[in-house]
């Protein structure tokens, strides 16, 4: 039986690695680009105690290296979480043919029940990894300004903050 375990283990080594690159490098892109295009808080916004609550240097201080832990938490998380596929892998990576082909399509009668199933994970794992994307951009966009949010006033969306969003809706309107 140690010979299941282990390659059952490596599966879901293999698994957490490969979600866990996708999600830092689709994560750490995409706040970067939050960072860099978003609007900046003009001195003229303050607090009552003339503080500016949301600014570019409140961003690049400690809070910086916070955020870097945060999006390192749910990276682990998503690659942790990445590993309930860890059966349709399996299936997909030891996949035989069954000589039956589909008459509809043309396609082996084990895509159906070996690869198949790995795509429809992949497309679900990926479309919850944008849309944790497009939470923690939204919330860079709000923190450095792209995003104004007033009370008794219509949000104010700056256009890189709205093009940023959109792509990103975009892309989950595409894989649903």
């Amino acid at each position: 039986y140690s010979d299941v375990w282990k390659v059952e283990f490596v599966a879901g080594v293999q698994l957490a690695v490969v979600a866990g690159v996708i999600a830092a490098i689709v994560l750490f892109v995409n706040l970067r680009l939050a960072g860099r295009f978003g609007s900046v808080i003009s001195t003229e916004e303050l607090d009552d105690e003339g503080e500016p609550f949301r600014s570019n240097a409140w961003l690049h201080s400690g809070v910086r290296r916070t955020a870097t832990v945060v999006v390192l938490a749910f990276v682990v998380f998503n690659a942790l979480g990445a590993l309930i596929y860890r059966q349709e892998y399996l299936w997909f990576m030891n996949r035989e043919p069954f000589g039956v082909v589909d008459p509809q399509l043309g396609v082996d009668v084990g895509f159906y029940l070996f690869t198949l199933p790995l795509l429809t994970a992949l497309v679900t794992w990926f479309f919850q990894l944008v849309v944790l994307a497009l939470i923690l951009t939204a919330a860079v966009h709000y923190l450095n300004g792209g995003i104004e949010l007033a009370p008794g006033k219509p949000p104010t969306i700056g256009r890189a903050a709205k093009a940023h969003v959109s792509i990103l809706v975009a892309v989950l309107a595409l894989l649903r």
